[in-house]
């Protein structure tokens, strides 16, 4: 699963990552990103369910209102809620239980499986949370310990997933969510937890998750783990254990790993 996630990249820097052009071009779309939601543009250690995360998505059908977008490559920047609230719901809280999507039932449930061929989206992250159980189990009484997931040298990378939009919650406005698709965890993080988000690994893969030629067959072909070598692991202190926490001193080594 994944339950917490960083993102202290600026956004000029995870737009030239993600999509490698020329800096030059990029400049103009970060400031207006910057401008649009100034809260998530500055540097975040501790993302939690319900918070407002960065999203690209597919190239809405008509549908959609994406007044609150800023176009990259002719997708859309949006700012979402994390944990989906499906557009029939009358309530938030079902947000809770929508913060992943597990890829092998995707097909399966009707609040994903209806998302699945034009409403997917890459959530921008640099670095996820995963809690170890130690031996023994929760009867040892030792906490569990918390490990940062990024990649090396902490670039930004991009996690595949579903969104919505909601309009039953609060009449008159908009609510846009996603959550983050999971999979088997890969040979990497396998020894913190058994699962981990589906990466987009670089521009190519990004772009043919959002595309809208892209077949189901494809779709299910990319939700698998990330290959070998792409995640570096850190244990950290339990301070990110509690949403109230930021700042950078949540993702510092810590030697009591267990």
């Amino acid at each position: 699963m994944c339950g917490r996630f960083t993102l202290k990249t600026p956004v000029l820097d995870w737009l030239c990552d993600l999509f490698p052009d020329d800096r030059r071009l990029l400049e103009p779309i970060a400031r207006a990103l910057q401008r649009a939601n100034p809260l998530l543009s500055a540097p975040r250690y501790n993302i939690s369910p319900t918070q407002p995360i960065w999203s690209i998505t597919q190239t809405p059908s008509g549908q959609e209102s994406i007044s609150d977008a800023v176009l990259v490559e002719g997708y859309p920047v949006r700012m979402m809620r994390w944990g989906l609230v499906p557009s029939w719901s009358e309530s938030t809280k079902v947000a809770y239980s929508m913060i992943n999507a597990r890829s092998e039932t995707l097909l399966e449930k009707p609040s994903f499986k209806n998302l699945i061929r034009s409403h997917r989206c890459a959530i921008v992250a640099d670095g996820y949370y995963e809690w170890h159980q130690h031996v023994g189990g929760a009867e040892s009484g030792i906490p569990k310990q918390p490990f940062w997931i990024h990649r090396p040298g902490e670039k930004p990378f991009a996690m595949a997933g579903l969104w919505t939009e909601n309009r039953k919650v609060q009449p008159g406005h908009v609510l846009a969510s996603a959550t983050v698709i999971t999979t088997d965890a890969n040979v990497d993080t396998v020894k913190v937890h058994d699962r981990m988000p589906v990466l987009l690994q670089d521009r190519e893969a990004i772009q043919r998750w959002l595309s809208i030629d892209t077949s189901l067959e494809d779709i299910a072909g990319m939700l698998s783990p990330a290959a070998p070598g792409y995640l570096s692991t850190r244990a950290v202190s339990t301070q990110v254990n509690s949403p109230r926490h930021d700042g950078s001193k949540l993702i510092e080594e810590c030697s009591n790993s267990g």
